[in-house]
């Protein structure tokens, strides 16, 4: 039998989590709930089937509003700078079999350089832990090379980070070093030359990317969602970065944060017949722009005092999934809340969008796939943002609730997860 959620004022749940080996099935219903302010709430139930049928369908949101807030996709050749510069490093081998020709070339072309200042202060960086995100985030917040100098603060959590725990300051001389060198990389390495030689291919990227747009809605049912608003989402295409991998970055100003998502190949360089410039990959591109504009709105509202304080006391939840979670690069559990919560998002926006098959095959991804097993239970409690919207203003407002979550979680075993135990059955009292 379904279990559903009823009058929240009228129910207060205690819940336990269940492993069970069989076959389990999360599905929803959404119905409309009017608000006095014309807003439109979303209402669930979760159940368990074990012979994996529907027995219930999302009813199609309402037409969201007019919007024309679009995404804009450039080239940065700061961002390919970076890239070339991270390559020679040696800290992700080039010429691997998911590596594009383009990305082999280019190393090849600048191998000469793998002595310059700035990929051994690249390589001093990455030790101390500054990686790719953090190298990424500079075209964000600087000025274009060759004369490159912070336009705005990335925030002392960033210099921290380069000095190795070192202090500020140190992070902050790393930094103007880092840049200086770079400057002079762009120039004697003639880089601008070599990136308008390929001008062909990046106008390749452009026309693929732009092609393999998400909906132009998907901007405004975001933003409907978190009830909050970007003044800015940029997408980044580098054919210089690895392949799949993908970088949601913020530049923070006085109207919010500008959304940015640097990203590289979408098409396996092995997949000879598809690949071309590496980014006709329309259901990639489309899940990557919520997954990592959602880092914008998510981000924010985990990284409060307060919300880390609130995320540490249920660390012990960590433990059971360390091993899988930092396979993917995910080595605490702040950073694995933070994901667990911008898939959350991933989710409902899908069914916001009209879409349920999307949002269980993203399900099924994150949940059985990627072991981001919290899911279900944070899926639940979300209905209460979604069906009020008076009362929760912003996904920041209803964040402590739901983080509140993990306390009502019993603590799974590794053996659970390793074998797929990883459905949870909620029970109400």
């Amino acid at each position: 039998m379904p279990l559903s959620r009823r009058n929240k004022s009228a129910l207060t749940p205690s819940w336990a989590l269940v492993f069970i080996p069989v076959s389990v099935c999360l599905f929803a219903i959404l119905s409309n709930q009017s608000s006095g302010a014309g807003e439109t709430g979303f209402r669930w139930s979760l159940g368990v089937d074990t012979g994996a049928t529907r027995t219930g369908r999302p009813v199609p949101p309402p037409d969201t509003l007019a919007c024309t807030k679009g995404i804009e996709v450039r080239i940065d050749r700061s961002v390919e700078t970076v890239a070339i510069v991270f390559n020679l490093t040696g800290n992700i081998t080039v010429g691997r079999p998911f590596d594009s020709p383009f990305r082999q070339a280019t190393q090849e072309h600048f191998a000469s350089f793998g002595h310059h200042s700035a990929v051994e202060t690249a390589r001093s960086l990455l030790s101390k832990g500054f990686w790719l995100d953090a190298m990424l985030t500079l075209p964000v917040y600087c000025s274009a090379f060759p004369q490159a100098s912070l336009e705005a603060d990335p925030g002392e959590a960033f210099f921290l980070r380069a000095s190795g725990g070192q202090g500020v300051e140190a992070g902050r001389a790393l930094i103007d070093k880092f840049l200086q060198d770079l400057n002079s990389f762009y120039r004697e390495a003639e880089v601008d030359q070599y990136l308008t030689a390929n001008d062909s291919l990046y106008r390749g990227v452009l026309a693929e990317v732009r092609k393999n747009l998400p909906p132009q809605r998907l901007i405004c049912v975001m933003e409907r969602y978190y009830r909050t608003e970007n003044p800015g989402y940029t997408l980044i295409p580098s054919p210089l970065l690895p392949f799949s991998n993908g970088f949601g970055l913020r530049r923070m100003t006085d109207r919010g944060p500008l959304a940015f998502n640097i990203f590289g190949p979408q098409v396996s360089p092995s997949d000879k017949e598809r690949f071309r410039f590496g980014y006709d990959a329309p259901e990639s591109i489309d899940e990557l722009c919520v997954h990592e504009f959602g880092h914008s709105f998510v981000n924010p509202c985990t990284e409060s005092p307060a919300s880390r304080d609130a995320i540490d006391k249920y660390a012990f939840l960590y433990e059971p999934l360390e091993t899988v979670m930092r396979q993917q690069g995910y080595t605490n559990w702040w950073v694995c809340v933070t994901e667990h919560l911008v898939r959350l998002g991933e989710i409902r926006i899908s069914y916001a969008l009209g879409d349920p098959e999307r949002a269980e095959r993203i399900r099924n991804r994150h949940v059985k796939d990627r072991k981001f097993i919290y899911l279900p239970v944070l899926e639940d409690r979300i209905v209460a943002y979604e069906s009020s919207p008076e009362r929760y203003p912003s996904f920041k407002s209803f964040l402590p609730e739901l983080l509140d979550t993990f306390g009502r979680v019993e603590k799974p075993s590794r053996l659970d997860i390793l074998e797929g135990r990883l459905f949870y059955r909620l029970v109400y009292d």
